[in-house]
């Protein structure tokens, strides 16, 4: 018996099914290898910006390297469409890797004031807050929608980067006043708002001021707050 035969001993009528059920099962097998040698193009849509960002780059380009018969790009490039060209069973492969990378993506959740929400929403705060994390890849989730602004690397080392960036570009501060110092302070605050319009972010609760701003122009603020409502600075975060 050679490699590309078969036998089948039996009664002519059991050998006669048999075979019509090992030709169907041998057709099936040939089209399901001809189907995973074909070069085809698959596509995974990707739901949250954050897992886009994340991706990206360092990511996208281990992908590639990693799966040479595979080629993994975004198409087109501003869409949340994740295209696979290649091999069907490689192409499943790669997807679950993909898949597997954003289910287990590191995550924190940062407790931030309103007001820091604002301002983490700014693209030139983003801008200060990546200086001091260069070589990681982060993004953040500061929607008015969710509690706290949830923080998403790489890395596990890489959300805790971020996190003390963060605390270390914006500072906040909650500071009670007297209602009769309530038109002084919006002054100064008007006044301190028009040359830091990117760096400042605040909002009135009751007699209760919640402020935040880049650590930059943090004593100039205070100063103008404290020589209206006589505190002493007391940094809340």
């Amino acid at each position: 018996v050679s490699d590309c035969s078969c036998t089948i001993v039996g009664e002519e009528n059991s050998v006669s099914e048999s075979q019509n059920e090992l030709i169907e099962l041998i057709n099936d097998l040939i089209k399901e290898h001809e189907f995973s040698a074909r070069v085809i193009t698959d596509k995974l849509t990707i739901k949250e910006p954050w897992q886009k960002h994340i991706l990206l780059g360092p990511k996208l380009q281990e992908l590639n390297r990693n799966n040479p018969n595979v080629h993994v790009s975004f198409d087109p490039p501003k869409s949340m469409t994740l295209c696979f060209k290649g091999c069907f069973r490689d192409i499943q492969d790669v997807k679950r890797d993909v898949q597997n990378f954003l289910r287990l993506l590191p995550c924190q959740i940062l407790d931030a004031t309103p007001t820091s929400k604002i301002l983490l929403n700014k693209k030139s705060i983003r801008e200060l807050v990546l200086q001091r994390v260069k070589g990681c890849r982060i993004v953040w989730n500061a929607s008015e929608l969710i509690d706290g602004v949830y923080v998403y690397a790489s890395q596990d080392q890489h959300v805790d980067d971020a996190i003390k960036a963060i605390r270390d570009t914006i500072r906040e501060h909650v500071i009670p006043f007297k209602p009769s110092h309530g038109k002084e302070i919006r002054r100064a605050l008007n006044d301190v708002w028009g040359k830091y319009t990117d760096k400042i972010a605040y909002e009135f609760c009751g007699n209760v001021l919640e402020l935040s701003m880049t650590w930059d122009i943090e004593k100039e603020v205070r100063q103008a707050i404290d020589h209206i409502v006589k505190a002493p600075m007391e940094e809340t975060s």
